[in-house]
């Protein structure tokens, strides 16, 4: 990608999307055993689009499937490039051909590939794509606009299976958990919700699970609500049996979670350690890495990071990538070296062959190909190229690669696996700010809540789903005491909503009453506003050599809510925070805002026009709703 500018920035974050549920009206209840309603590729953990990089390539996808119903079909749109003038694509179980389906000569329509007499192993298919396209004239096909399917989902027949043991409730496709707690949860109950929704969503790993925290109606011992057939109920109680007991209830069968204080403790770790064995394996599930907490040594190799070998056929620009993700270090990196072994075909003499090396989209490295066909070189991704997840890229390439499709000559290209990483720790992380969570968190993460009433256990549980969803690696949280948790020594979440026990945190931004104080690595600098600003907030300082991430508002907690709902309603929400703050205000969208730096000269004030630049972005937010983005110049926090 390419280098970030050394700018101070204020952004206004992309249009707010509210998303709303269904809870009463609905023409018809809900059953555990109604048909599967057609699934996202995104939703069951897989990537949305398939991409087709030549006129004959293919491309493979293993999805999930629960007990009692069989895949039909999976439906998409077609996005044809130029010069591609129609064709077909087969599906493929095996060996075995399912479909053959022509792709129509239109930039752009719907497309249904049937997948009749697919076979499913271990509650999964596993099923190739493969494309023969039909081109027009001279062509050449370029991997940045490659033929795709887009927007892709499959549909399923029958009716699941009602689950009758513990071992088969949790199926291989699941959309919605909801986690029912006393309306009134008591601490232990609080921390067990907060553990469960983070194994669970970790056990899904890419898959978009809803985990939903219920109050149980007073007097009512089980949920009162119906559930569809991809939606399950779990019911943490301290006055029930020690334990984990299935029941059959009036809507469905529903999970019971038992115990009390530390035995409720013990019962969910030993729910969340086993979960492997209680939820319904299936190969399509990735599933957690490995146990909470894993620090990665400091010296690992691409397969460590869960890359595996990466091998390509294609007759032009064939490319291999994979992604550093500093979540799977389990810590902040810097000088990051990756030691890039593989092989490749030859291209021939005089064709100006090289290897390039892309970091995002910057190449960081280049050189000739020759007729050994292999290549052993250490790549040095620079520092200020560091995301939480950083794609890395090589491709092969000619200087005449201009012949017309299906002329040219077929090239391979492979990576090896076992390449070594080796990286360093970065204090402070890179990147800075929201972009350094989790992996600034980890290893083990302390939560404290100033009241841990139902609201602040709904509020940690979407904040530790948000979190874990970044990262497949198990988060290991502590829940503890307010006052614990901030000093508590290691990367911390502080839940405070409505900002009283918060005043005394060093956070980027604050206010108190008509004063808003910004903060940067330099003094405090404070303005008057009038009327009085009331927003709620998720801010990121660093206390020693330990991250806290700070859940907080000024007196506005609907406001903290409404940030939180907006984060976890679309899948790359968290993933793309950025900035040492996201702040909402009633009605207006979520603005991110990055704290400046001290000044060259440190000696020099922070000038006031730029405390007003900031101030005025969240007044522009609050009050007239406009984009506003200031771009101001300042030093760069991070060493290239």
């Amino acid at each position: 990608m390419p280098e970030r500018p050394s700018l101070f920035r204020v952004i206004v974050v992309a249009a707010l999307v509210v998303s709303l549920s269904c809870t009463g009206g609905a023409v018809s209840a809900a059953a555990p055993t109604d048909p599967v309603p057609q699934q996202s590729f995104q939703s069951i953990g897989t990537a949305p689009d398939a991409a087709f990089s030549s006129y004959r390539s293919e491309y493979s996808v293993v999805l999930p499937v629960s007990p009692g119903i069989t895949p039909t079909r999976i439906s998409g749109t077609t996005q044809l490039p130029p010069g591609v003038v129609g064709g077909y694509i087969d599906v493929y179980d095996g060996e075995r051909l399912l479909s053959r389906t022509s792709v129509p000569n239109v930039p752009s329509t719907g497309i249904s590939l049937p997948l009749v007499g697919v076979e499913v192993e271990n509650n999964a298919i596993d099923i190739t794509l493969r494309a023969f396209l039909s081109v027009a004239g001279i062509c050449q096909f370029d991997s940045q606009t490659p033929f795709r399917l887009v927007d892709l989902g499959v549909s399923y027949q029958g009716r699941p299976a009602v689950p009758t043991t513990v071992a088969d409730f949790l199926p291989p496709i699941l959309d919605v958990l909801d986690v029912f707690v006393p309306q009134a949860p008591s601490p232990a109950e609080g921390s067990a919700a907060v553990e469960l929704a983070a194994a669970v969503v970790a056990r899904y790993g890419t898959a978009t699970v809803d985990i939903r925290v219920r109050a149980l109606q007073a007097g009512r011992e089980e949920p009162t609500s119906d559930f569809a057939p991809t939606e399950r109920h779990i019911v943490i109680r301290e006055d029930a049996e020690p334990g984990l007991h299935l029941e059959s209830g009036r809507f469905g069968p529903y999970l019971i979670l038992g115990g009390i204080g530390q035995q409720l403790l013990a019962q969910t770790a030993l729910l969340t350690s086993q979960l492997e064995q209680i939820a319904l394996t299936s190969s399509a599930i990735a599933g957690p890495s490995g146990p909470a907490p894993e620090l990665t040594p400091r010296a690992t190799t691409l397969a460590d990071l869960g890359v595996g070998d990466l091998d390509v056929v294609a007759e032009s620009r064939p490319t291999v990538s994979f992604g550093v993700d500093q979540t799977r270090l389990g810590r902040p990196a810097k000088n990051v070296r990756v030691e890039l072994r593989g092989s490749y075909t030859p291209p021939p003499e005089g064709s100006g062959g090289r290897l390039a090396v892309r970091v995002g989209d910057t190449v960081t490295d280049s050189w000739p190909t020759d007729r050994s066909g292999n290549f052993d070189r250490w790549l040095t991704i620079p520092d200020r190229l560091l995301e939480r997840y950083t794609q890395v890229s090589v491709t092969v390439e000619r200087g005449d690669d201009n012949g017309g499709c299906g002329q040219g000559q077929r090239t391979s290209l492979s990576l090896d696996s076992s390449s070594p990483l080796t990286f360093d720790n970065a204090d402070p992380p890179l990147p800075p700010g929201l972009g350094s969570i989790p992996q600034s968190l980890q290893p083990r993460i302390s939560l404290g809540w100033s009241v841990g009433d139902f609201a602040d256990v709904a509020r940690g549980v979407e904040i530790v789903s948000g979190l874990q969803r970044m990262t497949s690696v198990p988060l290991g949280i502590d829940v503890l005491p307010f006052p614990d948790a901030k000093s508590s020594g290691q990367g911390t979440i502080l839940i405070d909503a409505r900002g009283d026990e918060a005043q005394d945190l060093p956070l980027p931004v604050r206010a108190d009453g008509d004063t808003v104080t910004v903060t940067g690595d330099g003094a405090p600098n404070t303005l008057t506003l009038q009327p009085q600003l009331r927003f709620g907030a998720l801010q990121v300082y660093r206390d020693g050599a330990r991250t806290i991430l700070v859940a907080t508002s000024n007196g506005a907690s609907n406001q903290l809510d409404a940030l939180v709902t907006w984060l976890g309603s679309g899948a790359d929400r968290w993933p793309q925070l950025s900035g040492d703050a996201v702040i909402k205000v009633a009605g207006r969208e979520p603005l991110s805002v990055t704290a400046p730096p001290a000044p060259e000269d440190t000696s020099a004030k922070w000038s006031p026009g730029r405390v007003v630049a900031v101030a005025a972005a969240v007044v522009a937010v609050a009050v007239i709703g406009l984009s506003v983005a200031w771009l101001l110049r300042r030093r760069s926090r991070r060493t290239p």
